[in-house]
């Protein structure tokens, strides 16, 4: 969606992966990493195929929401695409992290939920 929409504005992507460190186990360390990388260079693949230049950023951090606010406060964006989950209630919802995050962005977002 990113690269859809950064191709119709002529715009760029910089596509952020943060890693748990807590996830991120002696035993899982190299391929949890791989993934990521592999992940990155997909989206830079794409968009070279798509004409759309794309800058992968990497962060370690147990807290995603605090990495994607520090990357939003040093780049200057239009658009911020999340992927998150929905959470499943009563009703469906983002969670608690996300919406903090929400309320903390001075960046429209625009959320791809699975």
């Amino acid at each position: 969606m990113a690269l859809a929409l950064a191709d119709a504005s002529r715009g760029t992507v910089t596509a952020l992966h943060v890693f748990d460190p807590h996830d991120d186990t002696a035993l899982l360390r190299g391929r949890a990493r791989r993934h990521a990388i592999s992940v990155l260079v997909d989206v830079h693949r794409l968009g070279k195929r798509a004409g759309v230049a794309v800058k992968g950023l990497t962060a370690t951090n147990t807290k995603a929401e605090a990495e994607i606010r520090h990357a939003v406060r040093a780049g200057t964006f239009d658009l911020l695409v999340l992927h998150t989950s929905l959470r499943q209630g009563r009703t469906r919802f983002l969670g608690s992290r996300i919406a903090g995050l929400l309320g903390r962005l001075r960046v429209p977002v625009l959320f791809i939920a699975h």
